[in-house]
């Protein structure tokens, strides 16, 4: 799920926060609203089950932090109070807060060149002719991105003419019985398979290649799944 501001509602605001993550608690399962003004929730059945990836800029994740802060401060004397705030902390408890889109591309893309600047990315930026990039992408991060986007787009297309240059005539002939949907489907999925097996590759060339594809590739998809909300792409990507 991803922290956004709502009609009436201010993420930059620590009590914003706390109405928007009281509400997505509600609308996945892990708390109920209850008859009682005093204690208007109380925690779900099940609500140990679930998880809620909250995804948002920093300035809301600290404030979500400070929310937690405050809710730990409540005074004992103010039993009702209290006794609200263990509950809220319980379920806050199922809450995995992360920075956002722009702060996370940021993250991997120090990974990236981290990982890869010496070994393939320096190359291709001599090749282009791009000399505002560093291995520190906070002096350089938009020229960064895009080459690396730029990268990734010709290995993939380089891999995926050699993938189909290896098919022989029995594999298409069972690609085009699938139909085009299932088809494209399998192409991906048994290009995915090449890839992944590529990061195993003697050769020392084809294996930087393969795993600079792969975080560029996961960082390609968790910006699509951020942007559109996606919990299932997000959740793949924090576990893995």
């Amino acid at each position: 799920m991803i922290l956004l501001p709502m009609a009436g509602l201010d993420d930059m605001m620590t009590e914003g926060v706390m109405a928007l993550a009281v509400d997505y608690a509600v609308q996945s399962g892990i708390l109920r609203k209850t008859d009682n003004d005093k204690e208007p929730y109380a925690l779900a059945d099940g609500w140990e089950e679930k998880t809620v990836y909250c995804i948002g800029d920093c300035t809301t994740v600290t404030n979500f932090q400070g929310f937690l802060n405050k809710m730990r401060k409540t005074p004992l004397r103010c039993m009702q109070a209290h006794h609200q705030c263990r509950v809220l902390q319980k379920a806050f408890s199922q809450f995995i807060t992360q920075s956002g889109e722009w702060h996370h591309r940021f993250n991997m893309q120090e990974s990236i060149l981290d990982v890869n600047f010496e070994v393939i990315v320096r190359h291709f930026q001599a090749a282009v002719g791009w000399k505002k990039i560093r291995a520190d992408p906070a002096l350089c991060f938009q020229a960064a991105n895009s080459l690396t986007k730029m990268m990734t787009h010709a290995l993939e297309k380089c891999h995926l003419h050699a993938q189909g240059s290896l098919m022989t005539e029995e594999q298409i002939a069972e690609l085009e019985a699938m139909g085009p949907e299932r088809a494209a489907i399998q192409y991906c999925f048994s290009f995915s398979q090449r890839m992944d097996s590529l990061m195993d590759s003697d050769d020392e060339v084809v294996r930087s290649g393969a795993t600079f594809y792969k975080m560029c590739r996961t960082q390609r998809v968790f910006r699509n799944g951020t942007r559109v909300g996606d919990p299932l792409v997000c959740e793949q990507i924090f576990s893995d």
